[in-house]
């Protein structure tokens, strides 16, 4: 159930609405054939104003219950409500005057009350509009910003391809790769902001910046590049935010050494043989403790060996039976399609998982092929 609206966000609707509906307590009066005076038309007025805020209240905060209360006390309103005042003298207010003085100022106060009305949901619309013009530059803005932090990569080099792209759920998303290439070696990483959208878009930007300056400097090993990263997102990383992260390293000895922070295995796959390794890592998310160590570890690859790094925005899809597309079934698939250009190879994967089920949050693959 979403929380409760804000007063202070909702109060102008609420008063366009109570002064859109009040006249019908004023028209109740201009039926009789001796109208109301004006002392139990404006009470009418009143009391149709605040139960219609009430009925709009009830289905904005989705406070149902409230139904019955409204129903019940509508319907015994002349008890509780219109006979005692109209006993202590209320309905003699106005009521003295000529009838027809009477009907006219009842009429000119509706059409007084619906003006107010109209002009203040007006303005209320208005307003709205502007902020959601505001709102949607900044997320067009937001967009941009994702596209040149996060680019597609299709990258080549005489010992390794890589191929990968980050599909975001919303307007900037909190996954990230990127490919370091130095001569000789290449640096292949991906990162995974808790949670998505602007706030995990921020902090995804400062993860990059991070990792860029810490692979270009002077070829670190891949677990102080980890510990660095981990420190810093301790200390500017909100309380509740973190990052996985896994990391490969390719040299032109086709030498592999990978390391990876609470994130998914780094998928093996040697389409020769048929066979797929998961390259795992036991280390904590980067950002939840200082003092967390991490390690390295290494492997060789062959020619045409093929290295997946993914995020779990395409494993955790649900179908209509409520059931998550999965490692194993992601795994199948990547075994029977290895061999394919790397470019057809993502299409193909990122199509059967959203062939599967609707995309929750972002998305995204990265692929490495020994050359």
């Amino acid at each position: 159930m979403p929380s409760p609206a804000r007063p202070e966000r909702h109060f102008p609707i609420y008063v366009g609405i109570f002064f859109i509906f009040a006249p019908v307590g004023l028209l109740l009066g201009l039926m009789p054939d001796q109208p109301w005076g004006w002392g139990m038309s404006l009470l009418s007025a009143v009391f149709g104003g605040v139960l219609s805020v009430l009925w709009s209240w009830t289905f904005q905060t989705r406070r149902y219950w409230m139904i019955a209360v409204l129903l019940l006390g509508s319907a015994t309103s002349g008890f509780w409500l219109f006979r005692p005042l109209a006993a202590m003298g209320l309905s003699r207010v106005g009521a003295s005057i000529d009838p027809t003085a009477r009907r006219v100022t009842l009429m000119i106060l509706a059409i007084a009350f619906l003006a107010v009305g109209f002009t203040i949901i007006i303005r209320v619309m208005a307003g709205n509009e502007r902020r959601a013009a505001r709102l949607q530059t900044e997320l067009d803005l937001a967009s941009r910003i994702h596209r040149t932090l996060v680019p597609a990569l299709d990258a080549r080099t005489p010992f390794v391809h890589v191929f990968g792209k980050s599909e975001p759920s919303s307007e900037m998303g909190g996954d990230l790769i990127d490919l370091v290439v130095r001569e000789g070696s290449a640096d292949l990483y991906l990162a995974d902001i808790s949670g998505h959208g602007v706030r995990a878009g921020v902090l995804m930007a400062m993860v990059k910046s991070a990792l860029r300056s810490s692979l270009l400097d002077q070829r670190p090993s891949l677990d102080a590049v980890a510990r660095g990263l981990n420190r810093v997102l301790a200390q500017v990383a909100e309380p509740d935010m973190f990052a996985t992260f896994a990391c490969l390293r390719l040299d032109s000895a086709r030498r592999v050494d990978y390391t990876i922070a609470g994130h998914w295995p780094i998928l093996h796959v040697c389409p020769a043989r048929r066979e797929l390794v998961e390259l795992p890592g036991e280390s904590m998310p980067l950002g939840v403790d200082p003092a967390e160590g991490f390690v390295s570890s290494s492997t060789t690859a062959e020619r045409g060996d093929l290295f997946v790094l993914l995020t779990d925005g395409l494993l955790e899809v649900m179908n209509d039976s409520h059931r998550a597309f999965g490692m194993d079934r992601f795994k199948s698939r990547l075994l029977e399609l290895a061999d394919r250009p790397l470019d057809d190879l993502y299409s193909s994967l990122i199509r059967e998982a959203r062939a599967f089920g609707v995309q929750a949050d972002d998305q995204t693959l990265l692929l490495a092929r020994v050359l």
